[in-house]
């Protein structure tokens, strides 16, 4: 509907979600960091370790190397120990300024407006449609019984001697198809609580031979013509 209003949403579930998400990338940022340290600490004592059993086997003085990679070693060690405390310091920075039990209040704040406010007018709006509905088919029902006295008087003023109860005329929604069509009945309801569009609503057809032979299927004519009956 083109000038329906817009229905209210929860704002402070998407902020949530946002705090999270900035939170979590924040996080992410510095553990590939503290990950990258570690693969490097990892690589040096791997190269210490190799260029240690090299030298050993081939007799060799090796301190200069050792040296030099060990200085390489506790300089990525202490890098690793600074990433992982600045890790620590990220996480308790980060802790969430919208807790659980702010959404848990709000929400139940956001659930009395949204009663308050959308549904309780809607449901006023559905007793007067609902009031409408009852007052037009006692109408219907009225006219029906109208004619109804009116022809029996005639036919039985005309057939004194006729012993039953109906009589060749009558009026009305003219089949059970009908009134599944015009009026709101239990499926409706049932479908209407499945968030379905009942399907009495749906055009009715029938099929219509053409010239060619070919059967295709065609809008009531009294329901193109506005359900003149």
């Amino acid at each position: 509907m083109a000038n329906e209003k817009k229905l209210p949403t929860f704002g402070l579930i998407e902020k949530y979600n946002e705090e999270g998400a900035k939170n979590l990338e924040l996080l992410e940022k510095h553990s590939a960091q503290v990950n990258e340290s570690q693969a490097l600490v990892t690589a040096l004592e791997y190269r210490y370790e190799q260029e240690l059993t090299k030298l050993v086997k081939e007799g060799k003085d090796g301190s200069k190397q050792l040296d030099e990679i060990s200085e390489q070693l506790s300089a990525a060690e202490r890098d690793l120990a600074n990433k992982k405390r600045m890790m620590q310091v990220a996480k308790h920075l980060n802790k969430r300024k919208i807790t659980k039990e702010d959404i848990e209040q709000e929400l139940r704040e956001y659930q009395e407006k949204y009663q308050v406010e959308v549904i309780t007018p809607a449901i006023k709006e559905l007793r007067q449609l609902k009031e409408a509905y009852i007052a037009k088919f006692l109408e219907v029902k009225q006219k029906i019984d109208h004619f109804d006295v009116e022809a029996r008087n005639a036919f039985f003023t005309v057939n004194q001697s006729y012993k039953g109860m109906s009589i060749p005329y009558g009026v009305g929604f003219r089949g059970l198809d009908n009134v599944r069509h015009k009026c709101i009945t239990d499926v409706d309801l049932i479908e209407l609580d499945r968030g379905l569009q009942p399907s009495s609503l749906k055009p009715r057809t029938k099929p219509v031979k053409g010239i060619d032979g070919i059967t295709r299927f065609e809008p009531l004519a009294e329901d193109v013509e506005g359900d003149n009956e």
